[in-house]
Formats: C-alpha cells, sequence, structure tokens
C-alpha cells in the first residue's frame, strides 16, 4: 500500500471500532440543582447593642456576603444558654445582605440572655458574634420619709417621693410599717395620689411603740422599697409642768402647776397627789384633783405631819392614754416643836469650851427653855441620858455658854435643844475631841525603875500614886504621885512596912490601905497600914 494512504486507513479503523462498541458501557454524568459552589452568608464581625430595657434588646448586626445564594432570611436568636440556635428563640427582620436592625423582646425583666445574629440561604444557616446581655430590672427608685411632727399616739403620716419611675404603668404606690425590725409580718397603707410624691396617712397604731416604715411603689416588673425608718409613736399624754411650792405650813401646803398641752386626748383630769416616800402616784399616795384642761392651776396638799419631809407631783391625764406626771419636788413642814441647829465648838482651852445653839422657829408655841447637852459615851444625847446646861436665848436667836471642867484628849458628843409646850427638839450632833490639858509630854519617873507588876498604885482624883517594888538589886520602899494637873512628879513618905513587892493598895475616902507583900528574902509579909493622903501620914492597923 502506498505509504500516503496508511494515516487515513489508521483513521478509518478507530472510528469502525468505535461504532462497534456497546452503548451500555457509556453513563449520562449526574448534575447537582441549584446554584455550582455557592456558600453559607458571611456575617460580619461586630453585634452593637443599641438599647436595653427589662424586656427588651435592640441590636444592630450585619451579613457581609450572600457567597453565591440569595439570603433568604436573616435576624436573632437567643437562649438563656450560651451558643444559641435558630432551633431557640428566634426574630426575623428582613432578608438579603447588608447591615440590619431589631429588636428581640418578650424578655424576663433581671435575666442573662445569650444573643447572635443569624443569616440563612439554600446552603444553610450562619452565625454571628454571639452577646452576652442582662435585662433591666425594670424596677424604680423610691425613697422613704416621715413627716415631722406627724407623729402621735396613735396616728403617724408617712410617705415616698419616686427618684426614678421604672419602666412601665406604675400600679401602685404606699407604704409598709410594722413593729418588727425586719418588716415581718407588715402591713400597707395605698396612697390615692399618682404624683411623684406621696403620702400615706397611718391609723391605728399603738402608744409609746417603735414602728419601721418602707416607702414601696409596684409596677409590672415587681416591686421596689424605699430605705427603711421608724418613728416612735408617743405615749398620747398630757404634758405637765414643774410646779411650784408656793406656801408650807405645820399641816398643809400651797402647790401649783400647768397643764402644758393635753396630748393626743382632753385633759379630763388634774391634780396634785404627794407622799412621805419618792415618786407618789395616784395609785399609792393621796391625791387632791384641780379641774381639767390646760393652763396653769393650784391645789392644796392638806392632812399633813408636822415637820415631815414630803414628795409631791402634779398630774393630769384621761382615762384613754392613762397620766403623766411632773418631775417630784420636796417639802418639810413646819414643825410643831422648836427647830434647832447646833453650832460648832469654839473658844477650846484646857478643860474649857463655848458651846449654844440657835432657832430656826420657835414651832406653834413660845420656847420655855433651851441649852446644850452632852456626853462622852451617849452619841445621841439628850435632857434624859447626857449632861445638861440651860443657856440664855439672844434676841439674835442664838444661846451659847461656856462649860469648864471638860477633860481634855476626850470625845465629847454635843447637841443643842429647845423646849416649848409642843416637847423638845434637837439640833445635829457635833462630835468634838478636847484638847489634851497638857502642853508637852507627861514627864518621866524621877525614882528608879521598877519591874512591871511589882509595884504597888492607887489614885486620887488629880494624882496618881507608885509604891514599892521591884528595882533589881533590892526592893523599894518608897512613895510616888505623878499630878496630872501640873504634870510633875513628887516623893512622899516611905511607907513604914519596908522595902517589899507585890503589897495590894486600896482607898477610901481620903486614905489608902497598903497590906501584904513580898521582902527581899522572899519571906510573906503581913503588915496592915493606913496611909493619910491629905497628911502625908502613915498609920499601923496590925502587924504580923
Amino acid at each position: 500500500m502506498n505509504q500516503k494512504y496508511l494515516p487515513y486507513a489508521f483513521l478509518s479503523l478507530l472510528f469502525t471500532l468505535f461504532l462497534t462498541l456497546p452503548s451500555a458501557c457509556i453513563d449520562d454524568p449526574e448534575v447537582e440543582p441549584g446554584i455550582q459552589n455557592a456558600r453559607t452568608p458571611q456575617m460580619g464581625e461586630t453585634v452593637t447593642i443599641n438599647a436595653l430595657t427589662a424586656s427588651s434588646v435592640t441590636l444592630t448586626a450585619t451579613v457581609v456576603q450572600a457567597n453565591g445564594a440569595a439570603v433568604t432570611e436573616r435576624g436573632f436568636c437567643w437562649s438563656e444558654q450560651a451558643h444559641p440556635t435558630v432551633d431557640h428563640h428566634t426574630k426575623v427582620f428582613g432578608k438579603g445582605i447588608g447591615e440590619y436592625q431589631g429588636t428581640v423582646d418578650g424578655l424576663v425583666n433581671g435575666r442573662d440572655y445569650y444573643i447572635r445574629p443569624y443569616a440563612r440561604n439554600a446552603k444553610g444557616v450562619a452565625y454571628g458574634e454571639e452577646r452576652k446581655v442582662q435585662t433591666q430590672t425594670g424596677l424604680g427608685l423610691v425613697h422613704t420619709f416621715i413627716i415631722a411632727d406627724s407623729t402621735r399616739a396613735a396616728t403617724a403620716v408617712c410617705g415616698g417621693r419616686i427618684e426614678i419611675s421604672g419602666e412601665g404603668e406604675i400600679l401602685a404606690r404606699g407604704v409598709y410599717y410594722s413593729t418588727s425590725p425586719d418588716m415581718n409580718p407588715k402591713d400597707s397603707v395605698l396612697s390615692t395620689s399618682a404624683a411623684d410624691s406621696f403620702l400615706c396617712p397611718i391609723r391605728g397604731l399603738r402608744p409609746s411603740t417603735t414602728y419601721y416604715v418602707e416607702a414601696f411603689v409596684r409596677n409590672h416588673f415587681g416591686v421596689y422599697n424605699g430605705t427603711r425608718k421608724s418613728f416612735t409613736t408617743t405615749d398620747g399624754r398630757s404634758v405637765v409642768s414643774s410646779l411650784a411650792i408656793l406656801h408650807v405650813s405645820y399641816t398643809s401646803a400651797s402647790v401649783s402647776a400647768t397643764v402644758l398641752s393635753a396630748g393626743d386626748a382632753p385633759t379630763e383630769e388634774r391634780g396634785f397627789c404627794w407622799s412621805t416616800l419618792p415618786d407618789p402616784t395616784l395609785t399609792n399616795s393621796p391625791h387632791v384633783e384641780v379641774g381639767s384642761g390646760t393652763g396653769p392651776f393650784t391645789g392644796q396638799c392638806t392632812g399633813l405631819e408636822a415637820n415631815r419631809k414630803y414628795y409631791v407631783r402634779a398630774y393630769a391625764g384621761n382615762r384613754v392614754y392613762g397620766y403623766s406626771y411632773s418631775p417630784q419636788d420636796s417639802f418639810t413642814t413646819l414643825s410643831s416643836v422648836p427647830t434647832v441647829t447646833t453650832l460648832p465648838v469654839s473658844s477650846l482651852t484646857k478643860g474649857i469650851a463655848t458651846l449654844g445653839g440657835r432657832l430656826i422657829s420657835q414651832g406653834q408655841s413660845a420656847i420655855t427653855s433651851c441649852g446644850i447637852c452632852w456626853s462622852l459615851t451617849n452619841e445621841t444625847p439628850t435632857l434624859y441620858n447626857a449632861e445638861s446646861a440651860e443657856l440664855t436665848l439672844t434676841s439674835g436667836g442664838t444661846f451659847t455658854g461656856q462649860l469648864s471642867g471638860l477633860k481634855g484628849g476626850r470625845t465629847y458628843y454635843i447637841r443643842a435643844y429647845a423646849t416649848n409646850a409642843e416637847g423638845t427638839s434637837y439640833g445635829e450632833t457635833i462630835v468634838q475631841r478636847m484638847p489634851s490639858i497638857f502642853s508637852t509630854q507627861p514627864r518621866n519617873f524621877p525614882g528608879a525603875a521598877r519591874v512591871p507588876g511589882t509595884s504597888a498604885w492607887f489614885a486620887t482624883t488629880e494624882r496618881g500614886y507608885l509604891l514599892g517594888g521591884d528595882i533589881g538589886p533590892y526592893y523599894s520602899s518608897d512613895l510616888y504621885y505623878y499630878n496630872v494637873t501640873t504634870n510633875e512628879w513628887r516623893q512622899m513618905l516611905a511607907c513604914p512596912a519596908g522595902p517589899l513587892k507585890w503589897q495590894t493598895a486600896v482607898t477610901h475616902g481620903g486614905s489608902a490601905y497598903v497590906f501584904g507583900g513580898i521582902d527581899v528574902n522572899h519571906r510573906t509579909n503581913n503588915s496592915f497600914y493606913r496611909y493619910d493622903i491629905a497628911s502625908n501620914t502613915w498609920y499601923t492597923i496590925a502587924s504580923s
């Protein structure tokens, strides 16, 4: 075959083979319906929250690209859980690409929500940025106040001032009140006012009771309360001034006071009560009623005892709230017997003092005598248990006198007295220690020192005597006396019985009787002598 025809022959052969292949060996291609190469939409990276209320949120989002298939729906989805989808709550806000804004509503106030924008096309749903929001409470702000000077025993006026009204319509406003600090239980009073400031009169309260109060406002979202405050109701009683004591006699007194205000009910009764004990009341003391109403009033306290201290109070009140009392005052009725005071002791010298008293009131009759009584042992000396001296009452009401023979270094109890027909009264007791008679210390004993307890001793009014005794190497028969007035020692005539110790001596009349004793040889001595003190002479009575 001519080589120039070979290519044509080869092509003819291939064509023949192609025509003879079975038709079942060739499949038709499958073509997917819809737009080829499309994807879900592309959302913007930022979601803006435009507004937030108690029940709604307004947001702005953007669909950037449709990605090959038309955006048929766009909106927001939300849930109380993170990552909400269109299977949760949704709201549609149009279609297509671009920026869109929408308000998600029907939310619960004060809740946390998660919200995402979304867009849908034929390829599916795409989501944008998730935002967490908390809805507003929807409540407002109210302040509590109490009207000054409105509080009474059974009523008070309280209220509130709305500073922020909250969302939606205000359904009610008023005040809660309770006697419990934690407001449980509590009562309420509603206001009929629609103004931001409202008042609520509270009635039926208990006297002298502390109440706690809160203003409140109610709207569709709940109740908001003001700051808790408190007030204390009054006792409702009349107010009585301090009283004045006008005049006091032996058995009565005149007093006055003023009812300054009636309280929460009219003053039905007023008067005075008195007692010898503090804090008299209507239930435990005598009293006198002096009319009713407010203003000044005067009364008499009668049936009193002379020279007694009484406590008195004014009272005023009514059967509703009871009675109130004035501050207490006191007075002492005049004494029927004299009233006297003791003057301080003056002009103190050796054994001498000036004593006296002052007459404050003579009582109901003239003074018949006055003077001073005193004692070394009785702390309340009287005319019947102590020494006394009547003195002369001067025109100035004093009486004084000089007493002598008082003992130096001793304590005296002294009282003035005065007597009239009704009896005797005494002044206060003055306790006075008299100065020592001597201005120097007593002189030392001039004789030889004695063994204590071996000498005999005896005494007269102003002298103390010391006889005999053990002086160490021998015994003594010396007799000494000490004169307390002159502060001197003097040696007297020795005892004729000789040197002895443990003699016995007693005095009788103007003599001392000395007997017995032990001599230096330890022998008993039975001698018996009388010593005449005035003549310094010894006389033998008997001897062994």
